[in-house]
């Protein structure tokens, strides 16, 4: 992705963030069940699923997009759309189907590729494969309900660094304890980049940009009471 797109996007992702601010927690929809299984398979080129998540009255309130491919074609496929996707999987849960930078799965106002719905193939195989909430089983618990991404059956590319096959298993169910905007932290914190043996238990602080400035720091509290988190959750 080009630098001035690059640039065009996290204004873009500030701005969706910052469109959450006027949501209040509150009743969230009930939702219907959800268990599906999809086969990603960046051999087979540019993939783009969209996945329906419908309340009890099977009106569709959201929908868990994900967008695979090599850096290439999702570059391309970027310049097309004024957006910034990144290689080689990513997913993000939205409100319309052709949505993208508002996703709900990001915990913070960090761009889109750093959230949880963002997938590497190093990050799917031993001991990261392994690593609670950041490997292969990954859940989300948002606006009363818990959607888990797990990755199965992977096999991966020797030939390509980030090259991979596998199936995605989608799952939604209720959840009442889920009561932020967005997805609430996991309570695991990210592995280091040389290894994934050590298991981090935390919370990292959450991050924002400011909308006037751009500059980036700590969400303020009062961004957290608007995202349903108690202030005290901010370490």
């Amino acid at each position: 992705m080009q630098p001035t797109l690059r640039l065009a996007a996290c204004l873009a992702a500030i701005a969706a963030v910052a469109r959450l601010h006027a949501t209040s927690p509150g009743a969230w929809p009930r939702i219907k069940p959800l268990n599906v299984r999809i086969r990603i398979d960046l051999a087979a080129g540019l993939g783009d699923i969209r996945i329906p998540i419908r309340s009890i009255n099977g009106e569709t309130v959201y929908w868990l997009r994900c967008l695979s491919g090599t850096t290439a074609q999702l570059d391309t496929l970027g310049e097309h759309d004024g957006e910034n996707y990144v290689a080689p999987l990513a997913c993000v849960l939205v409100q319309q189907p052709d949505g993208w930078h508002s996703s709900l799965l990001g915990e913070d106002g960090s761009a889109t590729w750093y959230s949880r719905g963002q997938f590497h193939g190093p990050e799917l195989t031993g001991d990261c494969g392994r690593y609670p909430e950041f490997g292969l089983v990954r859940h989300f618990r948002l606006r009363g309900m818990q959607l888990t991404l797990a990755a199965e059956n992977v096999k991966l590319n020797p030939q390509k660094s980030d090259g991979f096959s596998l199936t995605l298993h989608v799952s939604a169910t209720q959840d009442a304890g889920a009561k932020t905007v967005i997805a609430e932290r996991p309570g695991y914190l990210a592995p280091g980049p040389s290894s994934c043996r050590m298991i981090k238990r935390g919370f990292a602080p959450l991050m924002c940009r400011d909308e006037k400035t751009s500059s980036w720091g700590t969400c303020t509290a009062a961004w957290m009471h608007a995202m349903g988190y108690p202030e005290s959750h901010n370490p």
